[in-house]
């Protein structure tokens, strides 16, 4: 019964998207399909259509997942529903264009105030660890329990990592004016893009985080193609976007090995390189068996994260009734104020990411935040999938407002 749920929602998916009107190739629905599948869709059918497979890719060794449960199967399918249903009635508003034009020169002021506020956030992040360098080694070395969080007090770094995303903003800024015919770019657009490039992959670096450049990297590939009018054949036939698509292949590799990388990185940046190799091949040895076929387990190992946080937060949170109640978004001032700069100590609250993490992977620190359902579970139980319906809504919305405003 849970197969036949589970592979309704993926023919739901599968056949809204490529029957649907739509304004551009990529749009805000496209993503969340994608993700959707990939999250809600792929993994379950997979697993239950070939059993063996779940044992082979280990998609559930740190949690046990019962994939054959009608309950755990019915929430994404109806979580889904509610998401279109909010995206359909996004259509019924009548909408107006964003009236935010800026001239070039205050374009330019906002570019300069958010790259100062980046770098200075950066510099000021790389400092709480003790330079660039030393936040390249121990920020791997948190992430993969070299260190323990308690053990090595990072201070203030938490603040500033919330404003460094103002550089990735540049980066797709530029992106866009790449393409603009009647833009031109002067030496400080090339100092100011190479710069801030260089704090991102840096932060990413330093946080161990694949999702961070993966995100950067579909971000852009996005805003290239989300304007243009003859989408799928300019973007084929135009050697300029063809670059971009280059990026694609990078994605699979930082997918696949990304994570041996990090954990062998503190050796590259030592200068060690039989160590970094060692160490490599260390975790690259512990993620791939003779039984094992490693684009396929990675794959699945990826995209289980989704149903395995939702059956973390159904079987192990929801009996407590200790709903959260999205206080993270209530206390977010108290985790952006410097409160150690001010010497005052306040004990906040495990966030939704930390007690997820405990709950799946039985570390009490914040690396794996939930999938968007279990979000949702994890602050209101199953009423809080009514949301969903408010993020199909809001994304409906903007987008057509976005649609209008080029059109204007």
């Amino acid at each position: 019964m849970s197969f036949l749920i589970y592979l309704s929602l993926g023919l739901i998916i599968f056949f809204y998207e490529i029957n649907r009107k739509k304004s551009y190739l990529f749009d805000a629905i496209f993503f969340s399909n994608f993700f959707y599948f990939l999250f809600y869709v792929l993994t379950p059918v997979t697993c239950i259509a070939i059993p063996e497979w779940q044992n082979k890719t280990g998609v559930f060794a740190l949690y046990i997942g019962d994939l054959y449960r009608v309950d755990l199967a019915l929430v994404p399918f109806f979580a889904y529903i509610i998401l279109l249903l909010g995206w359909q009635v996004g259509d019924l508003k009548k909408i107006s264009p964003f009236n935010f034009l800026l001239s070039t020169r205050s374009e330019k002021k906002l570019i300069y105030f958010g790259f100062f506020v980046g770098i200075v956030a950066y510099m000021a992040y790389a400092s709480s660890y003790g330079g660039i360098v030393n936040s390249l080694i121990l920020g791997s070395s948190l992430r993969y329990g070299r260190i323990s969080a308690e053990s090595y007090d990072i201070g203030v770094s938490g603040v500033f990592k919330h404003f460094i995303f103002s550089l990735d903003l540049i980066l797709l800024y530029y992106t866009c004016k790449y393409y603009e015919k009647y833009y031109s770019f002067a030496k400080d657009d090339y100092i100011i893009a190479i710069i801030a490039f260089c704090a991102v992959i840096l932060y990413a670096l330093s946080s161990s985080s694949r999702g961070a450049i993966i995100t950067l990297i579909f971000s852009v590939l996005a805003v290239r193609t989300y304007n243009d009018q003859a989408r799928l054949k300019y973007i084929l036939t135009n050697r300029r976007n063809l670059r971009f698509f280059i990026l694609l292949p990078i994605i699979l590799l930082i997918i696949l090995y990304g994570k041996q990388f990090f954990y062998a990185l503190p050796e590259l940046i030592n200068g060690d390189l039989d160590s970094f190799t060692t160490e490599f091949n260390l975790l690259n040895d512990i993620r791939i068996s003779e039984d094992t076929n490693f684009l396929r387990d990675t794959l699945m190992k990826e995209s289980s994260h989704g149903l395995v946080s939702l059956a973390a937060a159904i079987d192990d949170f929801m009996p407590t009734g200790n709903y959260l109640f999205f206080r993270d978004y209530l206390l977010l001032p108290l985790h952006i104020v410097p409160m150690n700069l001010l010497g005052v100590s306040i004990e906040l609250p495990p966030t939704v990411s930390v007690i997820n993490t405990d709950l799946v992977n039985g570390l009490f620190v914040a690396s794996s935040p939930p999938g968007m359902i279990a979000h949702l579970i994890y602050n209101m139980g199953y009423l809080g999938l009514i949301f969903i319906f408010f993020y199909g809504l809001a994304g409906k919305i903007i987008q057509n407002r976005l649609i209008k405003t080029n059109y204007s």
